[in-house]
């Protein structure tokens, strides 16, 4: 099973396409708090725990709390999100095909 660290380490370069960069602010064993710059060029502050992602506001206000990182991405990138839907629409058409 991987440590919190090695899954964000994973998922941050699975995901590197539609990031441009992210930075690391605190990290312990039961949270890491990180940014990212999204493709959209939007930098957003997380704290990742066992719970999920969620998604930090300005002034250390918590926001919302999403399960993986893919629907994180999908809610603050308006790039992310229209890529994996025209990847869907090409899936479903080749699968009528």
């Amino acid at each position: 099973m991987l440590d919190l660290k090695q899954e964000l380490t994973v998922l941050l370069k699975e995901y590197e396409g539609f990031i441009l960069c992210h930075r690391f602010f605190s990290y312990d064993r039961s949270e890491i708090k990180f940014s990212i710059t999204t493709i959209d060029s939007k930098t957003v502050n997380i704290s990742f725990s066992q719970k999920g992602f969620l998604l930090r506001e300005q002034h250390g206000a918590d926001g919302m709390l999403f399960e993986n990182f893919e629907a994180l991405l999908n809610n603050v990138s308006p790039q992310f999100k229209f890529y994996f839907s025209n990847l869907l629409i090409k899936k479903l058409e080749s699968d009528i095909n």
